[in-house]
């Protein structure tokens, strides 16, 4: 993840990690609130189905990247990743993000 945030913090984006559902539920309505014209992020395939109508919901364009390998939701261990001990690895897929973040404008 720390390409990710590094590519954010280049072109002038605001980054952070979202922690649960109810995160993800506040963080869509501050950024709909700011009038954010659009987001890049990434999830697992699972949260994304699951929480799929939140993000609907905000009406933010966004380009949303797949986290591929293990995942807490795929292995239902959703409690242990809220509780900070899930312990997999998710992996991003670097290069694609890369050619995603070349269309995003840099701001300083």
């Amino acid at each position: 993840m720390g390409r990710a945030y590094q590519l954010g913090r280049i072109h002038g984006m605001r980054v952070l990690s979202i922690n649960n559902y109810e995160h993800l539920c506040r963080t869509l309505a501050e950024l709909r609130e700011a009038d954010v014209r659009g987001l890049v992020g990434m999830c697992c395939q699972n949260f994304f189905i699951k929480r799929n109508q939140a993000f609907v919901d905000s009406q933010i364009p966004m380009v949303l990247m797949d986290i591929s390998a293990s995942n807490c939701d795929g292995l239902g261990q959703e409690e242990q990743a809220y509780a900070g001990t899930f312990a997999a690895r998710s992996r991003l897929d670097v290069p694609v993000l890369e050619r995603v973040m070349h269309y995003v404008p840099v701001r300083r």
